[in-house]
């Protein structure tokens, strides 16, 4: 395959995106539940913190989880979406879609950062 049909199959292919399963399975998750602008904006987000990183000499891979850091700037606004629009507010409904999707079967423990202190009832054990 050549470098110019390569592009076409993945739009992604000249950005230092990390190609996991896991980091592909957040990318699709993402594009299919964010309007355009906020997908964009979600992964312009990890380009800035890449960015900020590697001008603080740091190397995705050694210093810091280069996955981890895409899955969640990919899904960071996920509660925006029409999906995540719960009844909370839109940090803590996309704290819960991203723990949906982070279950035990996609490879993470079901665990969602809370700014509100209190677990939402969706993730309660």
């Amino acid at each position: 395959m050549t470098d110019k049909e390569h592009e076409t199959t993945d739009p992604y292919a000249g950005l230092p995106f990390p190609r996991t399963d896991l980091s592909l399975k957040a990318l699709r998750h993402a594009h299919g539940l964010e309007p355009p602008a906020i997908f964009n904006h979600s992964l312009r987000t990890y380009l800035y913190g890449r960015s900020l990183g590697e001008r603080q000499v740091l190397q995705p891979g050694h210093d810091y989880d280069d996955e981890l850091l895409f899955v969640g700037c990919a899904l960071h606004d996920a509660g925006l979406s029409l999906e995540g629009d719960g009844d909370q507010t839109f940090n803590v409904d996309g704290a819960d879609l991203a723990a949906r999707f982070s279950s035990p079967t996609r490879g993470w423990p079901p665990t969602a950062s809370r700014s509100s202190g209190t677990p939402s009832p969706s993730i309660r054990s």
